[in-house]
């Protein structure tokens, strides 16, 4: 299949919802890969700092409540945030639990959530700022679950698979490159890294993935310069082969931000790699 063939035209429609955290605020963005793109800001309320996010997980409950469940990062502390809905008030009920200590190293936190197979899986990746990648399990309380060194030119990072037998992250480095960062969902932690592109993405501090279609991502890639979101659609990836169509850019004028990743708590499963 030529690259032309595979250029992922049927992506169009799809739709993001990235959550955002600045200056004792959240809010974030919606967003529909039309073309030009829409880029719609959610309602804000008021929230603590963070220095990291990881993907906020929506739940429905009964009595017509709604809530997202989160894992972030203030200082060395990380909390588990919840943020509840109740079909009436105008603004939610914010609520955070410390969970644990010695957090003050780690710069960027992604998060998969394995839950449509016979082998689910709930797995939190923390880069640090000593260049490795470290994995935990969060199922039951957050735990160590290995590590791995050489990733000290990362810049940003998110999920786009999660399988019953690895998780991927999506990865900018601070030259600009694109990189696939396959991990087993086993004890060992032995990533797998493809390079997708070589230039073209050093402007972005914060990317976002929702699942599109049966096997494509749209990928949200945050620009705090510009205060301007630019918006992908990606094929399932391959390495240099990933066909990347741009759908276009809008304003994101949340600075300085933490963009991440809103999503159900049952699905979609991202399968982008």
């Amino acid at each position: 299949m030529t690259a032309a063939a595979a250029t992922p035209a049927p992506l169009l429609g799809c739709g993001l919802s990235a959550g955002a955290m600045a200056d004792g605020w959240s809010g974030g963005y919606d967003i529909t890969t039309t073309k030009p793109p829409q880029v719609r800001v959610r309602d804000g309320f008021p929230m603590f700092n963070s220095t990291a996010n990881a993907t906020s997980y929506y739940t429905e409950e009964a009595g017509g409540r709604s809530s997202y469940s989160g894992l972030i990062l203030q200082g060395s502390n990380m909390y588990a945030t919840r943020v509840t809905y109740d079909g009436v008030a105008q603004q939610p009920t914010v609520s955070a639990t410390r969970i644990g200590t010695g957090w003050s190293t780690f710069r960027q936190l992604s998060r998969s959530n394995y839950v449509q197979g016979t082998k689910p899986h709930s797995y939190l990746y923390a880069l640090n700022t000593n260049g490795s990648l470290y994995r935990y399990t969060t199922a039951s309380g957050i735990r160590s679950w290995g590590s791995a060194p050489g990733f000290s030119s990362l810049k940003a990072m998110t999920l786009i698979a999660e399988t019953a037998t690895y998780d991927t992250l999506l990865a900018t480095t601070t030259g600009g490159a694109l990189y696939t960062i396959r991990i087993p969902a086993t004890a060992s932690i032995k990533p797998i890294v493809k390079k997708v592109r070589s230039t073209g993405y050093s402007a972005f501090e914060s990317l976002v993935v929702q699942r599109c279609g049966t096997s494509g991502s749209v990928l949200a890639a945050f620009d705090d310069d510009a205060n301007r979101v630019s918006i992908y659609a990606l094929t399932r990836a391959t390495g240099e082969s990933t066909v990347i169509k741009s759908i276009g850019t809008g304003d994101a004028g949340w600075r300085p931000p933490q963009y991440f990743l809103l999503t159900g708590a049952r699905g979609p499963q991202l399968v982008g790699e």
